[in-house]
């Protein structure tokens, strides 16, 4: 069964990231959060379009590191079933799309941008686990 079968049919893909998955641009997904709209005035629909693009190519690229992670934690934990049911519901976003007004566009967008910021948090927390760090300690290299 492949990633899109196990998706498709709910299916926890217990595999996690293949090794040569490539590490996740922080940076460049942070620009991209940053650029999506919180409150303000509506944009023009090709501006959102642009954006969902954006956020969706980030999400998938943090989803098999942050549901790996996910499949890692204890069995029966309440922990692992809320990340699971959360990480369904972005899923379940990601195949929304826009819509046709500015209003879902809005919604849809800022939506995306929320579970990719959640995301890169939980990525994060991994690399620096991963790293021998703990969560709230920072490299020397970063003070």
């Amino acid at each position: 069964m492949n990633a899109d079968e196990r998706m498709r049919t709910g299916v926890p893909d217990e595999t996690g990231p293949s090794p040569d998955t490539a590490p996740v641009d922080v940076a460049a997904v942070r620009r991209v959060i940053d650029r999506a709209p919180v409150q303000g005035p509506l944009r023009r629909h090709e501006e959102y379009a642009a954006l969902e693009r954006a956020l969706c190519g980030h999400i998938e690229a943090l989803l098999p590191h942050v549901a790996a992670a996910t499949t890692r934690l204890p069995r029966g934990a309440v922990d692992r079933y809320r990340r699971r049911a959360w990480l369904d519901g972005v899923r379940v976003r990601l195949a929304h799309g826009l819509g046709d007004g500015l209003v879902s566009a809005h919604t849809q967008v800022t939506a995306l941008a929320r579970d990719c910021r959640t995301l890169l948090h939980h990525y994060r927390a991994q690399q620096r686990d991963r790293h021998g760090r703990q969560p709230g300690q920072r490299r020397e290299a970063d003070r």
